[in-house]
């Protein structure tokens, strides 16, 4: 794991098309800013389960009858 330390504004580069930037610190929490190509994904990790469950029940949701 790489750990880095950024104050407010500064930046941080993933390659050449993911930028995160720190928007805003406050004593309990960090809000980032995240730019990336449109077809890129983010989750939040506390949310990855749930979109992972979304992807698997859609997935395996039974077809629904037209006549209904």
């Amino acid at each position: 794991m790489l750990i880095l330390t950024r104050k407010k504004s500064e930046v941080i580069r993933i390659g050449t098309d993911i930028e995160i930037s720190v928007i805003r610190l406050s004593k309990k929490s960090v809000k980032l800013g995240i730019n990336a190509p449109a077809g890129l994904e983010i989750h939040r990790d506390d949310m990855q389960t749930d979109v992972a469950g979304a992807k698997v029940a859609k997935i395996f949701r039974p077809p629904t009858d037209p006549a209904d």
